[in-house]
């Protein structure tokens, strides 16, 4: 499979079937450096401006590769299955693995402001006394968060 200089010249991709969207691409060159990564899965995924990608964590393995793990974001909110890791050695991509949601399975946008969601959270639990209300609990929950 050929495409344009950002992804490199050769590169192997496995699709997932149902989502019609890569779930496994290895770069074959050294053109794909770990500096462009954001215009590289945005560019392989064929997603616009409103599809984001954050980093969730790194892992540094004992081959010397760091594994690089992202969400998706579609519009400024977080999708719950959109996820993938890139595997990088000296700065270089080797891989990409996840699932990517297409922008046309997506639609509306977030209808919970923090002020609803934490009205309707309450309401579900209904408890009488919450640990954020009695300052000395307040006080471990700060500690451990």
């Amino acid at each position: 499979f050929s495409c344009s200089p950002l992804l490199g010249q050769q590169h192997e991709i496995n699709y997932n079937e149902n989502l019609q969207t890569p779930s496994w691409v290895e770069f074959r060159n050294e053109l794909s450096l770990v500096s462009n990564w954001k215009p590289v899965l945005l560019k392989l995924s064929g997603q616009s401006e409103n599809t984001t990608w954050r980093i969730n964590s790194q892992l540094h393995d004992e081959l010397g590769q760091t594994h690089i793990r992202l969400n998706q974001y579609f519009r400024g909110v977080e999708l719950e299955s959109g996820t993938g890791i890139l595997h990088t050695l000296n700065q270089n991509i080797l891989a990409f693995n996840g699932e990517i949601i297409p922008e046309n399975k997506l639609q509306g946008k977030a209808a919970l402001d923090v002020s609803l969601a934490r009205s309707v959270a309450l309401d579900y639990i209904d408890a009488t006394n919450y640990y954020w209300q009695d300052e000395s609990q307040n006080q471990i929950l700060r500690a451990w968060t």
